[in-house]
């Protein structure tokens, strides 16, 4: 009997750690009718939406293969944007970057970041709903820096 207790006092611990991770990780996955729609931008494979430490976002299917990724709105897990390769993602950090500079910051020359993006959609002649540089390519994202660059030298 006293073996019996030794075990499972030793054991339970393991197996409700087992039961907590089968729990966490069945969470973690929940696919939607809009994950179907997203390829992966590293192999065009389809993007899963998962929940994880931070809120949801996307995950290439063919994980630990392709480690492509994709945010997703923290609460909703709606796509935010174009799933993407490393070089467009790291683009449109550096433009993302740039451009906050317009609205963030106590010397920001626009009070709002809609404000930012209203003059954004106009610069660069697109839609409210292509006017997010989420949506970007490269080529896209470098002209964004270099018109948020020019402003800056004629201000």
């Amino acid at each position: 009997m006293v073996l019996v207790q030794i075990v499972v006092k030793r054991f339970s611990p393991a197996k409700a750690a087992v039961g907590s991770a089968r729990k966490t990780a069945s969470n973690r996955t929940q696919p939607t009718s809009a994950s179907k729609l997203l390829k992966c931008g590293e192999c065009g494979a389809l993007m899963v939406l998962k929940r994880g430490k931070y809120g949801y976002f996307y995950s290439c299917e063919r994980y630990p293969h392709c480690r492509g990724i994709h945010s997703a709105n923290k609460r909703t897990g709606a796509p935010l944007g174009i799933p993407a390769n490393r070089q467009t993602i790291e683009a449109r950090k550096r433009a993302h970057k740039i451009f906050d500079l317009l609205w963030r910051g106590q010397n920001s020359p626009m009070k709002s970041r809609p404000e930012a993006y209203a003059w954004l959609r106009k610069v660069m002649k697109l839609s409210k709903t292509d006017g997010h540089i989420g949506r970007f390519s490269i080529e896209q994202c470098q002209q964004l820096i270099d018109k948020v660059t020019s402003w800056y030298k004629k201000v």
